[in-house]
């Protein structure tokens, strides 16, 4: 199967309104951004607008990237400041990034490739309306109501059920965005930490969290009740119970990307949370965050004759009917509990095994054009896996694991 480049968004609009700037507003997924010394900064990625989808490069300039910096930081907490001046600087986004796009631009002249030897055409950004969430207040409703329930779990993980004691013990620090009630998430992230440090350091870790503002100061009359409940706490597998904190930190800190935190305060926090002075972990969680509030409800997959095509086949061939039902009945109970990998999954399936069909038999019940389709669908939903946190996906099975390889 032949691979196919998406038409370039910069030459159709060229093509059809010459050097004259318009706007543009749909989905933008950056693949790079890159600094050209003090002249400009350019975005590269895939775009969706009017349902279509494009390659793009946009290029900001003194006027435009100002507020565009400015919408990256406050939305996704990205740190702009690793430009150096003086050279070229490129900040890859590995998965694609997603977000929200409002843009007025300019074609500029044609550009040749280096990498595929096409020809495209830069877009000049002369104003920047929007960089935001690509995510609906709904999706990040459900996010967040599966992130809560999980806390319940992950803070219970030393039965019966201890950690939750503790964390009755402080009092978290309200924190409500976008109206997400993250209380009981920070309630359960302190109640982590005590568990994790143990008595002799219960203190310390009340003024750490105090200090990053997860709860309020707690009277030291309840300390000893505190202390002997740390006391009391059964043997546990310490390393479980650090990772039960590292998934707890994960949602927090994307409860502090949304509340436009000042830049270096949640690696702070993290570092105090992780109790690690190593940055290596504290990235990879603000990293996870970063995607798990920025993907999109799901892979944005085609709605045209060839996939009615492979849904028919899908639902009417019952061979094929009944090998996906084998196939899904595979999977745990868990992987039905998330609100959008439940529906990856069942895509994820079919497209798979109609590839598989093709490979096996060439063209005939799966023609090439079809089995294509099914190429490019297993690849966007691969990389949609990519951009949700390990601990989303970690009790599926490793079939949906090894989908996240790039």
């Amino acid at each position: 199967m032949t691979e196919r480049f998406l038409p370039d968004l910069g030459t159709r609009i060229q093509s059809q309104s010459g050097d004259a700037p318009v706007r543009v507003a749909g989905m933008l997924s950056v693949q790079v951004i890159d600094r050209y010394l003090d002249e400009y900064t350019s975005f590269s990625g895939t775009c969706s607008i009017g349902g279509k989808d494009y390659c793009g490069t946009f290029d900001l300039g003194g006027d435009s990237w100002p507020q565009a910096s400015r919408l990256l930081q406050e939305n996704f907490y990205l740190d702009l400041s690793r430009f150096a001046p003086d050279r070229h600087s490129a900040l890859k986004c590995d998965p694609p990034l997603d977000m929200a796009m409002d843009l007025e631009v300019r074609p500029k002249v044609s550009v040749q490739s280096q990498k595929t030897d096409e020809s495209f055409v830069p877009l000049e950004v002369t104003h920047v309306r929007d960089l935001g969430l690509a995510t609906t207040t709904e999706s990040l409703e459900k996010r967040h109501e599966w992130w809560v329930q999980q806390s319940r779990t992950w803070c219970g993980v030393t039965e019966p059920s201890v950690a939750k004691a503790w964390s009755a013990l402080v009092k978290p620090s309200r924190m409500a965005v976008r109206g997400l009630d993250y209380a009981e998430v920070i309630k359960n992230v302190a109640g982590c930490c005590l568990a994790c440090r143990g008595s002799e350091r219960v203190s310390q870790t009340i003024e750490m969290l105090v200090r990053h503002g997860l709860v309020e100061s707690l009277d030291k009359s309840h300390r000893p009740s505190v202390i002997t409940s740390l006391n009391s706490k059964p043997v546990i597998d310490i390393r479980t119970l650090r990772q039960a904190l590292a998934n707890l930190a994960l949602w927090y800190a994307g409860g502090r990307i949304l509340a436009h935190s000042e830049q270096g305060s949640i690696e702070r926090a993290l570092a105090g949370i992780l109790n690690s002075d190593g940055s290596d972990s504290v990235e990879v969680l603000l990293t996870e965050s970063r995607y798990c509030l920025s993907r999109r409800e799901r892979p944005s997959l085609r709605d045209d004759e060839i996939e009615k095509q492979l849904q028919h086949l899908a639902q009417e061939h019952a061979g094929i009917r009944t090998i996906l039902e084998s196939r899904m009945a595979k999977f745990p109970e868990t992987v039905w509990d998330h609100p959008e990998v439940s529906v990856v999954t069942k895509s994820y399936v079919t497209y798979d095994l109609l590839r598989q069909i093709y490979q096996a038999r060439g063209d005939g019940l799966v023609s090439r054009e079809c089995a294509e389709r099914c190429e490019q669908n297993v690849q966007m939903i691969g990389q949609w896996l990519r951009q949700c946190a390990s601990v989303e996906i970690a009790p599926f099975g490793e079939g949906l694991q090894s989908m996240r390889t790039p």
